[in-house]
């Protein structure tokens, strides 16, 4: 599953809310004819995959409505193309040819670099109907999708969908890093993830974890989409949907505070129990293994270890010991989640990164770096900047945490090398400053390198 999901498009954002039909005032008889068009095209440029499918699916949606039935057969589909590109009665029509392009080299998946020649393919489907005059700039605009050239005036209106497909193209060709996280449990991972993601998509209640490996994936654009890849394929996931997923491929934009240079890949393994009174010992034994077997075998660049202030790293000597033996120790990196529960000041953060950084020292690790975070507390900050609501309870508590950040004891910015730190703001934007305050900046750049945006 992990081998494919990077190839058949599962990965690229499309944001049919900006399309430029979206708000457009349409007939729907031109709506209909539109995505039998789109239909008729891409079903002839690319075999029939379920991801396919699934976009088309999306776009017949958008355009005439999940309950609208198309009643055309296979001849008036393919006669939809010149219908919609040819009409010299409504020469206001003309763009739909650069939306149609757009459309379908967006849908069809640049796999094995043949994306290209599908948009060749469609292109001449669309260019067969067109006069010679129209035919230059048409050419025109399949160069301007696979360059980065300034987008000429003419192509304005698909400006959206041009920039769209160029961000998916640039993204697929950039190196995937994958970066495994594991813990015992209740050490917070999954509001980790949450927080570095920015979104509430992996469950973060004791009793709904599971004995699954989970994938999840950054998409170039935020399109308001959660991509869920389990069993067969859903491109419009629900968060019951990813409530209830087992093992799976997630994928989702990333709302991260340093931008990546490389596509990422989160692989969330099951939390670990190893304490003795277990309340169910063949699910826990079963995550152990799921674990294992991933840190065993499973292509990674990094190993995030989340330890956890209230319980301590005292639980989890047996998983230490087996990262230990088992992992590059250039991969591993420790972080102690869970400071916005302190309730004091400096001394306490201080002794428990002490204390866990001798835990660490005893079990082998020399000289061990453990870095500092409060993901309950970042996750919310995130999204708080992407003007998400928050109820009453969460918003009690980013008040309060507010507060709490906002004094010198509690900024684990200190407890960062100056490098991870450098961007930090030094006035204006309170939340931004936050981010640099519960450590999400700071480890994000230990993660992902480069700068802030």
């Amino acid at each position: 599953m992990i081998d494919d999901v990077t190839k058949n498009g599962f990965i690229t954002s499309i944001n049919t809310n900006t399309h430029p039909l979206a708000k457009a005032r349409m007939m729907q008889k031109t709506r209909l004819l539109y995505f039998a068009a789109l239909e008729s095209i891409v079903c002839s440029c690319a075999p029939d995959t379920e991801y396919l499918n699934a976009r088309l699916s999306q776009y017949r949606d958008f355009l005439v409505g999940k309950e609208t039935k198309i009643p055309l057969t296979d001849a008036s589909r393919n006669d939809a193309v010149k219908m919609l590109v040819n009409d010299s009665f409504m020469p206001w029509k003309r763009k739909y040819r650069f939306f149609l392009l757009c459309d379908a080299a967006l849908i069809i998946p640049d796999k094995d670099k043949m994306g290209r020649a599908a948009a060749e393919k469609a292109y001449d489907m669309i260019e067969k109907h067109l006069s010679a005059g129209k035919k230059e700039k048409f050419h025109e605009l399949l160069e301007i999708l696979y360059n980065d050239d300034a987008i000429p005036p003419v192509f304005e209106c698909a400006e959206n969908l041009i920039t769209q497909f160029r961000e998916n193209r640039n993204f697929a060709e950039q190196k995937e890093i994958r970066i495994m996280v594991t813990a015992t449990m209740s050490t917070g991972k999954s509001m980790l993830i949450n927080a570095l993601i920015g979104k509430h998509v992996t469950r973060t209640a004791v009793d709904s974890c599971t004995t699954n490996l989970c994938f999840l994936y950054n998409k170039p654009l935020e399109d308001d989409r959660f991509h869920l890849s389990e069993s067969s394929i859903n491109l419009n996931a629900t968060s019951e949907d990813l409530a209830n997923a087992g093992k799976c491929s997630i994928a989702s934009y990333f709302r991260t505070l340093v931008r990546p240079q490389f596509r990422i890949c989160l692989i969330d393994t099951p939390g670990v129990n190893l304490a003795e009174n277990q309340s169910s010992e063949r699910v826990t034994l079963k995550a152990i293994e799921e674990t294992r077997k991933a840190i065993r075998g499973k292509k990674y660049d990094k190993l995030l270890y989340v330890l956890s202030v209230p319980t301590g790293p005292t639980d989890e000597k047996d998983h230490l010991e087996y990262v230990y033996k088992n992992v590059p120790k250039k991969k591993v990196i420790f972080v102690l989640n869970q400071l916005d529960r302190c309730d004091n000041i400096t001394s306490l953060i201080s002794e428990s990164i002490d204390k866990a950084k001798i835990h660490l020292q005893n079990i082998g690790f020399k000289n061990p770096v453990i870095w500092p975070m409060a993901a309950q507390f970042s996750l919310l900050l995130k999204r708080k900047q992407s003007n998400e609501n928050l109820n009453s309870n969460e918003q009690d508590e980013f008040d309060l945490k507010l507060k709490m950040f906002n004094t010198p004891e509690y900024d684990l910015s200190a407890y960062y090398d100056k490098a991870f730190v450098a961007d930090k703001p030094q006035s204006g934007d309170k939340l931004l400053d936050m981010c640099f305050a519960t450590g999400l900046h700071g480890l994000e750049a230990i993660l992902y390198g480069g700068t802030g945006k």
